[in-house]
């Protein structure tokens, strides 16, 4: 029952003001300040993505974050867009269709933090690793972006893993800059767990504009239970690195701005939502004005299972490889 009536009041949001709660349910903005996680006010990260709390039994209400990767305001980020048009305009070239485009390697480094010695504790097991580079680089297919494992190191810091993700962007930052390797092209990927009563995200990433601001902090802190063979079920075939990554190569999401006529993801085939789906398994048009469904099936959408994200759009695809060429200094792309 829960979950018919989910969709349903995703449906009402773009009317209603304010949302009637049903018993057992609290719920919260999507778009919600991220300065009381200690974001300082005007900074580049204006604004943090928040999925709706949906729990249910004990009275208990806790908001739930299942994207913590944070997005300029509206204003920074068309200014953001003009530089990107104007840049990419000087490296333009002749379109190509995706079976054309030039295979682009990146190096990965694992930095997988634990508290102990069992899984819950952090400590992933190489086959684990595997298998989340294989979804990966499967799901970049389409894109021509291949990944390989520079390194994988194992570092025992128990109040990191149980600070949980995005909990404490500046305690984090500091410590992904004291670790990270490489220069911009190189993808950083750090493991942790969740924080007290499983509070934090599935994972964050940072945007390539965002390299020449805060290099630092350039990669994806990622909760180690969505790993394939992690706890979190539903969750855990890897999916949620390849949305993080989807960020790290470029991509908003596609409800970016929770608005129909807004600019939303920068990505013209993308069809316009009003917030996230949820659910692949039900038809949604949130915008019915506007063409096409609600991309359910889409890497940069939210979804209730791992299974439902299965596909990039050729617009997307095209905006990774701009980005990755512009910010990333990518020859190939």
């Amino acid at each position: 029952m829960i979950r018919n009536v989910l969709p349903a009041l995703v449906l009402l949001l773009g009317a209603l003001s304010t949302v009637q709660a049903v018993p057992g349910f609290t719920f919260r903005p999507h778009n919600q300040q991220t300065a009381e996680k200690g974001v300082n006010g005007g900074s580049r990260h204006g604004h943090g993505h928040k999925e709706w709390s949906a729990e249910s039994g004990g009275g208990e209400h806790r908001e739930f974050v299942q994207c913590a990767t944070l997005s300029p305001n509206t204003q920074e980020q068309e200014m953001e867009e003009k530089k990107f048009t104007q840049m990419l305009r000087k490296h333009r070239r002749p379109g190509h269709k995706t079976g054309e485009l030039k295979q682009i390697d990146l190096p990965i480094h694992f930095h997988i933090i634990y508290a102990n010695d069992t899984q819950q504790g952090g400590m992933l097991k190489p086959w684990q690793i595997e298998q989340q580079m294989f979804r990966l680089n499967l799901d970049f297919m389409s894109a021509n972006i291949r990944f390989f494992i520079a390194s994988t190191s194992y570092r025992y810091d128990p109040r990191w893993f149980n600070t949980g993700v995005g909990e404490d962007y500046d305690y984090e930052k500091a410590q992904m800059g004291s670790h990270r390797i490489g220069d911009e092209q190189t993808l950083n990927v750090y493991t942790v767990g969740w924080g007290p009563d499983r509070a934090g995200a599935y994972g964050y990433s940072h945007y390539p504009s965002n390299y020449q601001y805060d290099p630092g902090w350039d990669g994806v802190l990622l909760n180690s239970v969505t790993m394939p063979g992690g706890s979190e079920e539903g969750h855990n075939l890897g999916r949620t690195l390849v949305h993080e990554v989807g960020h790290w190569s470029g991509l908003m999401h596609t409800f970016e701005g929770y608005d129909c006529s807004g600019q939303g993801d920068y990505v013209a085939d993308t069809p316009v939502h009003a917030g996230p789906s949820y659910y692949c398994d039900i038809p949604m048009d949130t915008c019915p004005g506007y063409e096409g469904n609600d991309p359910v099936y889409n890497f940069m959408n939210y979804a209730d299972k791992d299974y439902c994200r299965s596909e990039f759009t050729p617009g997307q695809i095209e905006r990774m490889r701009n980005q990755l060429k512009i910010y990333r200094n990518v020859e190939d792309a």
